[in-house]
Parts: structure tokens; C-alpha cells; sequence
């Protein structure tokens, strides 16, 4: 699995994504979304779960859920006072931009 699919996982499940650096990862930087106050993490671990089990059944590619969900274990959580952050050491962030200054580089190297 590759991070965007990962990255629509979580935001299937009704969360929006952010890159996030925790405790002990030296400026390593992990995919993560926030709770609000008052959200429970039970629930929106619920949620992935329920993301993860529709992207299975959605593809008929022979992906299971063996393939997904190592990727999210060993998810950690730091509370912010008026919320938390849940974050997934294991998914490394990739930055958008870098994929499409990617993406621009090698179209104009085919154009020459």
C-alpha cells in the first residue's frame, strides 16, 4: 500500500489528515489527524476500522485486510489539552507538493 491510499483510509473515516512528528521520532514526520475534545478514540479507531473493510471490498484486486492493517498498528496518541492527536508512526508523511514537483519534473523531461 502506498501513503495516498492510506491517506484515504483515514479521511474515509471522516478525518482530516496532517503530517505529525511524536515523542522519540526525532523530526520524523508520521500521518495523524486530530480529536476534538470530547471525541473518543475507541470510536474513530472504529471508524478506520470500518474504512479499512470498505477499501477492501471496494477493490478486486486481492487485497485484504492482512495487507492494511500492519501499516496502522502501533498508532499512538499525545493529548493537546483541548484535544488529541492520533498518529501512525508506521505511515511516513508525504508531502503533496513533493509528488507533483515530482510529476512537473518528469513531464519536462519528456518534452525535451
Amino acid at each position: 500500500m502506498n501513503f495516498s491510499e492510506l491517506q484515504e483510509i483515514v479521511e474515509d473515516a471522516g478525518f482530516e489528515t496532517q503530517s505529525y512528528s511524536g515523542h522519540g521520532m526525532y523530526g520524523k514526520k508520521c500521518l495523524s489527524f486530530n480529536l476534538e475534545s470530547g471525541e473518543n478514540e475507541l470510536d474513530a479507531f472504529l471508524s478506520i476500522a470500518e474504512a479499512i473493510q470498505s477499501y477492501v471490498e471496494s477493490h478486486d484486486d486481492g487485497l485484504e485486510l492482512e495487507d492494511i492493517t500492519p501499516h496502522f498498528m502501533g498508532a499512538k496518541s499525545d493529548s493537546m489539552g483541548l484535544g488529541t492527536v492520533i498518529y501512525f508512526p508506521n505511515v511516513e508523511w508525504e508531502e503533496i507538493e513533493d509528488q507533483f514537483e515530482e510529476d512537473f519534473v518528469d513531464e519536462d523531461e519528456d518534452e525535451e
